[in-house]
């Protein structure tokens, strides 16, 4: 009876072990692939790929220096705020987990941050900054049909108008506050296959 226990616990952990997000890996040595580290942010938060949706949304994850990283999603019908165990050690880049709760973002703000998907979707496929260190944001999002994704290093610091657009978008979202609600959240889960 005992053994019997003790195999049926074993393989719960390792079931429950195996059945955790694949925190893959993405090679930086020739680059930074910005769809590849976006769809890396969305695995771990449990999202389906921006291309599947049908409204505009943006997702904006802020990963600093030294700290925690903070994700955003916003549609026209919520907005989540996240935090993400974001790895990079200049060779390769991991997202090993994402947990993300409802925010009580006003309408206002989201419709705020969502006008500016017209501008942001012209920077698709960049990768930029002006500084070392700092903060990076990934922002992906989808607009017109179109999904777009890019990088940007310390914008705030930044004089260009790209970054100083982006760097609008970081000030909207900073006023985003958590509800009291622990439950995770995803605006357009992953379908169990």
């Amino acid at each position: 009876m005992h053994r019997n226990a003790g195999l049926c616990l074993s393989v719960a952990v390792l079931v429950a072990c195996g059945s955790g997000t694949d925190p893959r890996r993405v090679d930086l040595k020739q680059g930074w692939p910005a769809v590849e580290l976006t769809e890396a942010f969305d695995r771990a938060a449990h999202w389906e790929p921006l291309s599947n949706g049908t409204e505009p949304e943006l997702r904006v994850w802020r990963a600093p220096f030294m700290g925690n990283t903070t994700g955003y999603a916003i549609s026209s019908g919520r907005a989540l705020r996240c935090n993400a165990a974001y790895r990079n050690d200049g060779l390769t880049a991991s997202v090993e987990q994402a947990d993300c709760a409802v925010s009580d973002m006003p309408v206002e703000k989201r419709r705020s941050a969502l006008d500016l998907l017209p501008q942001l979707s012209a920077l698709d496929g960049r990768t930029w900054g002006c500084a070392f260190g700092g903060e990076t944001i990934f922002v992906e999002g989808f607009v017109n049909r179109q999904r777009f994704a890019f990088i940007v290093g310390n914008p705030t610091v930044c004089k260009d108008p790209d970054s100083l657009l982006v760097k609008r978008l970081v000030n909207v979202l900073r006023s985003q506050r958590v509800s009291a609600n622990p439950r995770t959240y995803a605006l357009h889960p992953v379908s169990a296959a």
